[in-house]
């Protein structure tokens, strides 16, 4: 009936935290537990009851019963279907490709976005008019997209297999940035026809983000330390053409009154979709699976230490650290 510090010392957990033997008499409190002979004996301590000694290795054999709620069962499903979407593949060049985690073929649903996104996208046009200091980072923002091939220009009248979704952008403003002060945002929060929107038929997927803290925690333990960032994450990883035209954008490349704004499939992951992130961290456990023979440093930071979109490592000797450094680049 104790609830134990560590319920499954059997597990496969990797363990991140070793104390010492100077310490362990500090950490012990006074309730103690026997059992009876041959058996464990149970010890509360400053972070919780532990348990050491000899346990009975009995061959009785017990008949368990698993009982699963709809819930349970929905969400088992979504997890099967997320697994299989999930998987990424690799292009030639070496660069993953994924598909959107859609809730049971859901997106056939998601109902007209275009009225919606034209309104917005006409209001913001009329903000960029009267802002010059803006009007020019903003094009320059979606022009460099054009020009890294994460978006290519589409035909609207062309037919389709699946109802295309157009997605809002806006713009946001960090003027304590020194680096990016202007930074387009995509809305796919925003509801269409039908009153749901993209998010609401897409998965967010597992947490395989690990706790800042156990990063910052291993990062303080090393003589020397290094702080990088993975410059475009998300654009780096390519969507399956099967799933771009839901993720198309309005946008008017040109300031000729006279033109209609123009259709663009946008080809990466784009943030502001909800399983971005999972997505993300998905193809760099990927990358490390198909990588750890060549890049082992680099695949242990890859595992260990890396938080969103910043890799925190480090190593007790600067030739270690260079190496780690040299790896990771050559990797990502």
């Amino acid at each position: 009936s104790l609830m134990l510090k560590d319920p499954d010392p059997s597990s496969r957990h990797q363990i991140h935290l070793l104390i010492g033997a100077n310490l362990y008499g500090s950490l012990l409190l006074q309730d103690l537990r026997k059992g009876p002979p041959g058996a464990p004996t149970a010890q509360l301590t400053a972070l919780g009851w532990i348990i050491f000694g000899l346990t009975g290795r009995g061959s009785t054999v017990s008949e368990n019963t698993a009982v699963c709620n709809h819930a349970s069962v929905q969400d088992i499903n979504s997890l099967l279907l997320l697994y299989g979407r999930g998987r990424a593949c690799r292009s030639t060049e070496g660069r993953y490709i994924v598909r959107l985690p859609f809730r049971h073929e859901s997106h056939l649903n998601i109902g007209d976005s275009l009225l919606i996104a034209t309104s917005l996208y006409h209001k913001m046009e009329k903000k960029l008019s009267q802002r010059e200091d803006i009007f020019i980072p903003y094009h320059d923002f979606l022009n460099e997209y054009r020009a890294l091939g994460h978006m290519i220009q589409v035909d609207p009248c062309k037919k389709n297999v699946v109802n295309p979704v157009y997605i809002p952008h806006n713009l946001v403003l960090r003027d304590s940035s020194c680096t990016t002060r202007l930074r387009v945002v995509f809305n796919a929060s925003c509801k269409t026809s039908s009153g749901t929107t993209l998010n609401d038929h897409l998965l967010v997927g597992p947490k395989l983000q690990q706790d800042l803290s156990a990063i910052l925690l291993r990062w303080r333990q090393w003589r020397y330390v290094y702080m990088a960032d993975i410059a475009k994450m998300f654009r780096q990883i390519s969507v399956h053409p099967s799933d771009t035209d839901f993720q198309r954008i309005l946008w008017r490349p040109s300031r000729e009154a006279a033109l209609e704004a123009a259709h663009f499939r946008l080809l990466i992951v784009t943030y502001g979709f909800t399983p971005a992130p999972y997505l993300a961290m998905r193809v760099l456990k990927q990358l490390s699976l198909d990588e750890r023979s060549s890049y082992p440093a680099a695949v242990s930071v890859l595992n260990d230490s890396i938080y969103v979109d910043d890799a925190l490592f480090g190593a007790d000797n600067v030739e270690e650290l260079v190496n780690c450094r040299v790896q990771l680049i050559e990797l990502l």
